[in-house]
């Protein structure tokens, strides 16, 4: 017998990824066959500064008027 999650087992909707949010960007997920970055199918989530992203320390320059 194969071991399976308890999710697979019972046909719940979820991801065996983990899912990376960005502060700039669309969270992303570490599976390619993910289908959709959405916070509820994933039990690992981090943050994208732990990932090595630098989308967090950007900036955004706002133009006087």
């Amino acid at each position: 017998m194969e071991p399976s999650c308890r999710e697979c087992t019972a046909g719940l909707a979820h991801c065996h990824g983990t899912l990376i949010l960005h502060a700039l960007h669309r969270g992303e997920c570490t599976e390619p066959d993910c289908e959709g970055p959405e916070l509820v199918f994933h039990t690992w989530v981090i943050d994208c500064d732990a990932a090595g992203c630098a989308c967090s320390q950007q900036t955004t320059h706002s133009l006087a008027v």
